[in-house]
Formats: C-alpha cells, structure tokens, sequence
C-alpha cells in the first residue's frame, strides 16, 4: 500500500494552469468571497510589478501558497485552501483572453483556462479550475466560456459568491480594457512566467486539512468560521460531506459572512460563559468541540442557534401568540450600542421554541436588565459576567424570574438607574436617543 506523502515546491503560474492540475473546488469549502477590494488591489500589485520593462527582466512576485489534495499519477487536485486565488487568476486570463485582439492569442490564454483534448494524449477537453457544485455551471457560462466576459450577467438576485464573481470580473474588464494590446500582453507573459504560488500537496485529505488549519492559524487571511468549516466537514465521513455541507452553506448565505461570523462568536459564549480570553477558533475547539461529532453540533446546535438568532437580528418571531410583543422588543434592544444581550436570547429561544409564553416574558425582562445596564453604563466586562451568570442560570434550570436571578435587577441596581434618569443622562450623545424612544413608548 503506497504511503501518504505530502509534496511543496514553487511553481510558475505557467506551470499550475496547465495539464498537470485539473482543480475541484470541494463542496464542503466556503463560497467565493473575494471583492472587488481583494481583486484591484491584486491588479495594482501586478501592474506596479510589471513596470515598463521586458516582464522576463522584472522581479518575481509571491502569490502566497495553494493546499492540494492530490495523487501523484492523476492530475484531479481537490483544493483545500488557495480558492480565492486560483478563481480570480482564472478570472484575470478569462478577461484577457477575451480582450485579445486576434484569435491567436485569444487561443493562446484561453489554453491557461481550458485543457484541449487529445486522442494521442489521452486527454478531454476539460476546464483547469471547477467550482463548488452551486456556482460551477455559472461560472463555466459567464466566465470559462470563449468571449463570455464581454457581456457579463446583472448581479440582481444573485448569491453572493456568483455576485462576487460578475463584480470581479467586471472591474478586470474596465481597468484592463484600458490598457494597449501590447500592454496586456506583456501583463500575460509577466503573470505566466514570473508569478509564483507555492503548491502544497498531499495525498491524504488528513494530512491536507491539518496543513491547512496550521498555515491559516498563522496568519493568512481566512476568517475562523472558514478554519472551523475545513475541521468540522473534514472530520465528517466522506459520505455525509456534501449533506453537511450544504447545511453549513445555506445557514452562511442566509445570515452573510460578517453575521455567520457573530453567531460563532455566541455559539462560543453560550458554552464558554465567560469572555473571550484566546482567539474565536481556539476556544471553539476547546469549548464547543465541534470536530468530536460534527453531524450533532450542525444538526442541534449550529442550525437551532442560526435559525434563533435569525428571528434576533430579523425581529421576526413567529407564532400565533405573543410574536409582536417579543419582535418589538427585540426592535428595541437593537437600539443599544452593544449586542452582548443576543447570547442569551439566542439560546433562550432556541431552547423554548414551543413557548411563546415564556420567550416573550424572557425577552421582556432580558429588555429590562439591558437597557438597566445601558443607563448604569456599564463596561463590557460587567455585561458580560452578567449575562455570563444569565447562561449559567439558563443552563442549570434556574427560576429565572426569582428576585436573585440574574436576570433581574436588583434593588440597589434598581435605585441607581433612577438617579442617573433623574441625573444629567440626557446629555450623553450616545445614550439619550435609545433612552428617550424607550422612554416615548
């Protein structure tokens, strides 16, 4: 039985386009999330490094490192981590390609983007880089296809990895279109023979993935979301991937990444119950645990929470009874300049979905101790204990509505708020406009 191996070396971008890599974006990966931001400022790097020499002359540029899954013999290489760049390359030869002002050269890039079969070689026609299984035929359509860039599709009711995609591409067009031909196509030849991406491969998907987390735990620009993602789904058996994937897929494109994100970040402190004294993905493991049965933690914990914090953020609580009651105060909680309080509520309304009763009295008094805490101006750190205690109580089964629980104010806290109303509060920028809406209603 052949021994798993792990292979690195630096490799031109003419020799990762070609026959040797057919790349398969896996479908347990994030979608595509480059903007135009990542994209011209890759475009403003090349052109300043291009100068106005022959490119062979010029200095070699870093693209950073690629990690594979792949055999030695076969050129299929599964892409663990390096799809934003591989896809937006792609994007840059599909633009230049289509730009070419003779079919020569057309031919010529269109050959970094598409494998030409042959019967000698036993080759088919193939494209290099193949999507996630949502976005591949898009992407073959508006981008891979011979002159497809020069009418790109609206972005309107798009996903956001397809919208990223026609943006991407439409900035190449506009800024590359303003360049000669022979400007372009010393641009091709610079990024072909003088750019280089350090390919990492394994032929153990093990292997693969703890490379991956290691490399993006050091500082590449992955969020901890991402690095969960590739642990999780890759402690899943082979089989049970796509389902899962597509789970964890759907819950990020309904919340967004910057929302996804957050909801991490309370998953962590409904567990942990105390601040964050490490970074999200550290304690994560630590606390949550997700890798040691990932099909539970996405199945009764991730999709619960994301549906609960959803109905947070939305105001958008359904049920026959008590719904607007606990959306307006919801609505109301929005208004403050923290969003500590979300901890609680999201698992308070995940754990008692089935009473609506009990939520909107919750929620009611979870609005109280908030904006309690809002008018004393209390620092983080004092929110935090307190809603820290808040889960704990929640946890243990606690009567939440006894005077000593922490989900009620106490007296002394109760006497101070009503000095500070009666003090100069109102005069706090910050705090005067929740206040004084509060106070209206």
């Amino acid at each position: 039985m052949p021994r798993d191996t792990i292979r690195a070396s630096e490799k031109s971008l003419s020799d990762v386009f070609c026959d040797k890599y057919l790349f398969r974006i896996p479908p347990y990966q994030r979608p595509y999330a480059w903007t135009t931001e990542q994209t011209g400022e890759l475009l403003d790097d090349l052109l300043t490094a291009l100068g106005d020499d022959d490119p062979i002359d010029q200095s070699p540029y870093f693209l950073g490192s690629i990690v594979l899954i792949k055999g030695l013999e076969r050129p299929e290489a599964d892409v663990v981590d390096g799809q934003q760049r591989l896809t937006t390359l792609t994007l840059f030869f599909a633009v230049l390609r289509d730009l070419a002002g003779d079919e020569k050269t057309s031919h010529e890039i269109d050959a970094f983007i598409r494998q030409e079969g042959s019967q000698f070689r036993n080759l088919s026609d193939k494209f290099r880089l193949m999507l996630r299984d949502r976005d591949a035929d898009f992407f073959e359509a508006s981008m891979q296809t011979l002159d497809a860039t020069r009418s790109l599709p609206s972005t309107d009711g798009l996903p956001d990895s397809q919208a990223n995609l026609v943006t991407n591409a439409s900035l190449l067009l506009s800024r590359l279109q303003e360049l000669s031909a022979g400007d372009r196509n010393r641009l091709m030849t610079y990024v072909i023979q003088r750019c280089f991406l350090v390919v990492v491969e394994a032929s153990d998907a093990t292997a693969a993935f703890r490379i991956f987390a290691v490399m993006n735990d050091r500082g590449l620009n992955l969020s901890p979301t991402d690095i969960l993602k590739a642990e999780t789904i890759g402690a899943l058996p082979v089989s049970d991937r796509p389902l899962y994937t597509d789970k964890w897929e759907t819950i990020e494109e309904e919340l967004g990444r910057e929302r996804f994100t957050n909801l991490f970040g309370h998953i962590r402190m409904i567990s942990r119950r105390q601040k964050l004294r490490g970074t999200l993905e550290a304690e994560f493991r630590q606390f949550v645990q997700p890798t040691s049965n990932p099909s539970r933690f996405i199945d009764e914990i991730l999709e619960p929470l994301a549906d609960a914090y959803l109905e947070v953020v939305n105001q958008d609580f359904k049920s026959a009874q008590f719904a607007e009651r606990i959306n307006s105060s919801l609505g109301r909680l929005a208004r403050l300049d923290n969003f500590d309080w979300e901890a609680p509520a999201i698992a308070f309304m995940a754990r008692r979905r089935q009473d609506p009763g009990s939520i909107a009295a919750f929620i009611n008094d979870l609005e109280r101790l908030a904006y309690g805490l809002f008018i004393l101006r209390a620092n983080i750190n004092e929110r935090i204990n307190r809603y820290a205690r808040l889960l704990t109580a929640l946890g243990d089964g606690v009567d939440l509505q006894a005077p000593r629980s922490p989900l009620q104010l106490t007296r002394g806290e109760q006497y101070r708020i009503g000095q500070m109303l009666d003090g100069r509060i109102y005069e706090m920028t910050r705090v005067r406009l929740p206040l004084l809406l509060r106070l209206d209603e």
